[in-house]
C-alpha cells in the first residue's frame, strides 16, 4: 500500500445484488450525511434487473471503500436499533 493516495481510491462504484430503491436510497442518504463524502449517488439501470448501483466520491483523505464500509455499517446500527424497538 503507498502512502499517496490514487484518484482511483476516491472514487468507486459498486453494486448491490437482489436490491432496490429501498436499499440504495437508505445507502446514499447515509454516505451525504459522511463530511468526508463529496458525493453519493444510486442508480437502478432497469426496473426488470434485481440490482442497485451506488457511486461514491471522497474528499482526499478517505477511500470510497472506507466510506461505504462506514455507511454500511451506520445503516446496521440504524436497522438493529429499529428491530429492538
Amino acid at each position: 500500500m503507498s502512502s499517496k493516495e490514487s484518484t482511483e481510491d476516491l472514487c468507486g462504484t459498486y453494486q448491490l445484488k437482489n436490491e432496490d430503491h429501498t436499499l440504495g436510497n437508505s445507502v446514499r442518504y447515509v454516505l451525504s450525511k459522511n463530511p468526508k463524502v463529496d458525493f453519493a449517488g444510486y442508480s437502478v439501470p432497469h426496473p426488470n434487473e434485481p440490482f442497485v448501483n451506488i457511486r461514491v466520491q471522497t474528499y482526499p483523505g478517505t477511500t470510497a471503500d472506507d466510506a461505504m464500509i462506514w455507511a454500511l455499517e451506520e445503516l446496521d446500527v440504524m436497522f438493529n436499533t429499529i428491530q429492538k424497538k
